[in-house]
């Protein structure tokens, strides 16, 4: 009788195909990555995961690019209603900041409003504005073609509001 070297060994098998297909999936996953570049993010098997602040399919667009147009507004307020047109432009340097042009039917008075880190709601933190101080809070729709946003108007330095916002625009 002739002596093995390798006796067969059911367990030996068993660890060398779950080391085959360790081994196996560990070098599929870097080749998933090996021909996706990610512009402002990391690969992770085959898919970019975004840096915050940037989206898409190789995170190549700054969230706030979407935001960017001119809407027609519905604005309901407690000092009455009005309809206007207002502008949407992004911050130069910025993948989260936007300026809005033309609030409460001011055409030439801009405010600075910040993305959310969920890409669709912003924030205007309590500004001057059109010789008043306004903040509030608003959303782009997830078709990217509408939004709301309700906001406050205050006399400079005042603690209450004197007129509050409803506006929607598309």
């Amino acid at each position: 009788m002739r002596p093995m070297i390798f006796p067969p060994n059911r367990h030996f098998f068993a660890v060398a195909f779950v080391l085959l297909c360790y081994v196996s999936t560990a070098i599929s996953s870097c080749d998933a990555c090996r021909s996706v570049d990610c512009v402002n993010g990391s690969c992770d098997r085959g898919d970019c995961i975004c840096t915050a602040g940037y989206e898409g399919a190789v995170c190549d667009i700054p969230v706030n690019a979407k935001f960017v147009g001119t809407f027609t507004t519905e604005e309901a307020c407690t000092a009455g209603s009005d309809d206007y047109e207002i502008q949407v432009q992004v911050i130069e340097g910025s993948n989260t900041g936007l300026r809005f042009i033309g609030l409460w039917d001011q055409p030439r008075d801009t405010i600075e409003v910040q993305i959310a880190d969920d890409g669709f709601s912003f924030t205007i933190t309590r500004q001057a504005y059109a010789g008043k101080e306004i903040e509030g809070a608003g959303e782009i729709g997830s078709s990217l073609e509408s939004g709301n946003l309700n906001y406050r108007v205050y006399e400079p330095g005042a603690a209450n509001a004197f007129d509050t916002c409803n506006l929607t625009y598309q």
